[in-house]
């Protein structure tokens, strides 16, 4: 969600100029390994800024943040800004006053089940923690359709820190999705963009560049390489809860929606506030989501005709 609040400091590129916040700044916890980034107060309102550690981390965000409200997922809110020339990420912080906030590793750790990052596990940690049968529900619909969207977009990097949680009376409650930033590949350089879009193998560079593995995965201890290969293996597993199962495979309508979206649809929202993409990026981004997409659809076919055969015999 692009913040209109800031349009009279965003720039010509469509970047919103931070110089104004040193006399805004705030002290806040700041998670996870990039120690200098930004809190601070605007309109009411708290908001972290977080410089690029590569170029192109912050158009991922927001790209991925238009994708994930197509498709109904509780995402974290960015924009892009600049502070003191360095460019980066905008995001409104989404921790309630007085809520507790863990990662997570931390609940996890809190329930003893160790420090895998999977649907399982978090599984085990909402049952650990007395959740509500629909928040159970609802946080494995969530997990999953997250799971398929980072598949779609090539995500490397969803760790055990990128998925957190709220405590509440009623349970674990999901936090909104955040860090994207290793999305497509995490791929910034033109020239390798480019290499990707004229390349006649794309399945190659895909494996080159780790674009078939994100580091989340459906059962602890998976050793596939390829996170659509682990997830459909998956559901053949003796170990894998028949509720997991059910959902998984309840998911037909949402894979056909994420399917269908047509990145040009994003890119004229990011127009509209100015930020205009070059055309390798945009062919590029298409490309990587159309490949993948269309891979996962196919696997999701080939998956419930494999189940009709065993369940008939």
């Amino acid at each position: 969600m692009l913040f209109d609040t800031f349009n009279s400091n965003r720039e010509r590129d469509g970047y919103i100029n931070l110089d104004f916040i040193d006399k805004h700044l705030i002290q806040e916890p700041t998670y996870g390994s990039r120690k200098n980034k930004k809190w601070f107060e605007h309109g009411g309102e708290q908001y972290l800024f977080k410089p690029n550690k590569n170029a192109g981390e912050d158009i991922k965000e927001v790209i991925n943040e238009e994708l994930a409200k197509m498709l109904g997922i509780n995402n974290a809110e960015y924009d892009l800004g600049v502070y003191k020339g360095k460019k980066g990420v905008i995001s409104k912080n989404f921790i309630p006053n007085k809520s507790i906030y863990l990662t997570g590793l931390l609940a996890i750790i809190e329930y003893k089940l160790g420090f895998s990052n999977d649907l399982y596990t978090y599984y085990q940690t909402q049952i650990k923690a007395d959740s509500d049968d629909d928040i159970i529900e609802e946080t494995i619909d969530e997990l999953l359709r997250r799971h398929i969207l980072d598949i779609f977009t090539a995500q490397r990097d969803r760790n055990i820190d990128n998925t957190s949680f709220f405590k509440t009376n009623r349970g674990l409650v999901l936090a909104p999705r955040y860090d994207s930033a290793g999305s497509f590949l995490s791929i910034s350089k033109r020239n390798k963009m480019v290499e990707f879009l004229t390349a006649r193998n794309k399945s190659e560079l895909l494996i080159k560049y780790g674009g078939i593995r994100t580091k989340f995965r459906i059962l602890p201890g998976s050793a596939k390489d390829d996170s659509i290969e682990e997830y459909f293996d998956s559901l053949f597993s003796e170990e894998l809860p028949q509720l997991l199962r059910k959902r998984m495979l309840s998911l037909d309508d949402y894979i056909s929606q994420a399917e269908k979206i047509d990145l040009d649809d994003i890119y004229y929202i990011l127009s509209n506030y100015g930020i205009n993409l070059p055309q390798t990026e945009r062919y590029f981004y298409k490309k990587i989501y159309d490949i993948k997409a269309e891979a996962f659809e196919n696997a999701f076919g080939q998956a419930k005709e494999k189940l009709k055969v065993k369940v008939n015999h």
